[in-house]
């Protein structure tokens, strides 16, 4: 019987010591998602402009299987209508404008952001990681 008790005890030590797991993201950004936080990003004025759309960007970098990768333009008869490419990570959501090379913010990005993650189920430890990853090339 003694040793049946200290068995149990043990049992349920282990398991109140044991590291629960946390849950983990349940899914990717929706490419829908991510067209949202490029118009964030570039705000109103942007995006209110004629025919403002989205074309999907065949961006040849291996890292960009992590990005959504997008040219955004309107219609500007006469002249270019690109307003510029753009790439979102599609864990994160950080968004990136390709030809700089440089991460976007604005406020009401960093708004979208945070609801869309929690939605998602970001980790802070994930993000942590993941936040600095870029699309961009950087030759090896």
């Amino acid at each position: 019987m003694y040793w049946a008790n200290r068995n149990i005890c043990f049992v349920v030590c282990a398991l109140a010591c044991a590291p629960w797991p946390v849950s983990a993201r349940s899914r990717d950004l929706t490419k829908a998602e991510a067209q949202k936080l490029v118009a964030a990003a570039l705000g109103p004025q942007v995006t209110s402009l004629p025919r403002f759309g989205f074309d999907d960007l065949e961006y040849s970098d291996p890292k960009a299987r992590d990005f959504y990768t997008f040219e955004v333009g309107y219609y500007n008869p006469g002249g270019s209508g690109i307003i510029g490419h753009y790439a979102v990570h599609r864990a994160t959501g950080n968004v990136w404008e390709l030809i700089a090379c440089k991460r976007l913010d604005a406020r009401e990005l960093r708004t979208l952001q945070s609801l869309l993650r929690k939605r998602i189920g970001l980790r802070a430890d994930e993000l942590k990681r993941l936040n600095d990853v870029s699309p961009c090339y950087a030759p090896d």
